[in-house]
């Protein structure tokens, strides 16, 4: 017999929830896996080292849980040392009686969906923030640190022209171009030989070109996420951006780190760790109305780094979307 108000009712939640049961958050994770080197720590670690700094960097650039940067000097031996932040979804809960009255295990499995998800695009809202806002702000430096490339449309450049000059400003330092779009931006790429078609003297292919410079297929960045609990939803990528990140031999310039959960911990919690080194924890909760819930809350533990910003650009095309 379970006991509803000890741990042995939360433990077989947790044995029922385990991975996500759909794949929704795959277009979120390509993403990432495009623009970052996607590797983990070993549990309790508590900073990372980020190795393979451009000689021309002084800096790389830290991030926080809501995607604020903070320029790191480098060490003497060429390396810089940043801490590791921690990301926690929302709860998700369900009422006792509609778990027992209806034991839907697929309901349980769609809330760590959510979860998974929910903490997939917080990644990617958290790099794709340090990116832009560093385009834009000086984050904490010194003299001689260089930040992320931005290149701004005037109301009379053409979107070939611009995004061309974008390209170009980094392709020193790549042979690849992960090629990042706001939803107007890609729009707007998608139809570039429609709207031009009246004043065309010769076939110009906007896409195809770029891939020519060497830039991948183009990806859109679509979708909203909250950084905090009680904070208002916030676009992954602002609509009018474009941002081009260079990589050269595979190697990325940006650095995303998942540190391990020890086993033995999560099974002291009561929690389940998956393969992404998320930890799902079950409690039994009393809500305000004194009905017993379970609550359902994803953690991990990560560090997000730009470790060479000369390797981006941002592109704003507000001007002439």
């Amino acid at each position: 017999m379970l006991n509803f108000f000890g741990t042995e009712f939360e433990l077989k939640i947790s044995k029922i929830v385990g991975e996500p049961i759909a794949t929704k958050n795959l277009a979120v994770k390509r993403i990432l896996d495009t623009i970052a080197n996607i590797d983990s720590a070993p549990a309790g670690d508590l900073v990372y080292e980020v190795q393979g700094i451009d000689p021309d960097v002084d800096t790389v650039l830290d991030t926080d849980s809501e995607g604020n940067v903070t320029a790191v000097k480098k060490t003497q031996v060429g390396t810089a040392i940043v801490t590791f932040k921690e990301l926690e979804s929302p709860l998700y809960y369900r009422k006792l009686g509609d778990l027992l009255n209806n034991f839907d295990t697929k309901a349980i499995a769609r809330a760590n969906d959510s979860i998974a998800r929910g903490l997939d695009k917080r990644e990617v809202k958290i790099v794709l923030k340090a990116i832009t806002d560093a385009s834009s702000i000086t984050p904490t430096q010194d003299a001689t640190h260089k930040q992320v490339k931005k290149v701004v449309a005037a109301s009379s450049d053409d979107l070939y022209d611009v995004l061309d000059e974008a390209l170009r400003t980094v392709e020193d330092y790549g042979d690849a171009f992960a090629w990042l779009c706001g939803t107007e931006a890609y729009k707007a790429i998608g139809r570039y030989n429609k709207a031009k078609a009246s004043n065309f003297n010769y076939k110009v292919d906007l896409v195809a070109d770029m891939k020519k410079l060497g830039a991948l297929d183009p990806i859109k960045v679509a979708g909203q996420v909250k950084l905090t609990t009680g904070g208002s939803a916030q676009k992954l990528l602002d609509p009018n951006y474009v941002i081009f990140v260079a990589t050269a031999g595979g190697d990325k310039p940006i650095d995303f780190i998942r540190r391990k959960i020890d086993p033995a911990i999560a099974k002291l919690t009561g929690g389940s760790v998956d393969t992404m080194q998320r930890l799902t924890l079950v409690k039994n909760l009393i809500t305000g109305d004194s009905k017993s819930t379970v609550g359902l809350f994803g953690w991990e533990s990560v560090v997000a780094v730009i470790k060479n910003p000369l390797k981006i650009v941002v592109v704003d095309l507000s001007a002439i979307l």
